[in-house]
């Protein structure tokens, strides 16, 4: 087993499966729960994550929230504010925070991440070692 393991490549691939794995376990997760995180980032700028129905989404606005880290888990099928999510990338607010204060939120489906990890991770754990001269 020690000379399957042997080179860079094959451990690289071993440490992006489990990434691609995680998110698979966060994909699921989501289609049943949706998490909510909010953060201050400074004293003027508000962040969230939020992980919901195969979606994962960033978001930060300059309005003044909470001083607190927040962490909450909802029902998934609860109705909550979540705008409709496009099938591919769906940047809402563009690239910048808004000068009126609404909220920039950059959504990412699960499937885009897990699929070029899995790609990747076969690659470099079935790509055959160059013998050494």
């Amino acid at each position: 087993m020690r000379i399957f393991f042997q080179g860079w490549r094959r451990k690289v691939g071993c440490v992006v499966l489990v990434m691609a794995l995680a998110f698979m376990g966060a994909w699921i997760r989501s289609l049943l729960i949706t998490d909510f995180c909010e953060s201050p980032i400074g004293s003027v700028w508000q962040a969230g994550f939020v992980s919901h129905r195969g979606h994962f989404s960033y978001g930060w606005t300059n309005r003044k929230g909470s001083t607190r880290f927040k962490w909450n888990s909802f029902d998934s099928q609860d109705p909550i504010a979540i705008r409709s999510h496009s099938f591919f990338f769906d940047f809402t607010g563009g690239t910048a925070p808004n000068p009126s204060g609404m909220p920039s939120e950059l959504i990412i489906p699960y499937w885009s991440i897990i699929i070029p990890l899995t790609l990747l991770s076969a690659c470099l754990i079935l790509w055959k070692p160059r013998k050494r001269v």
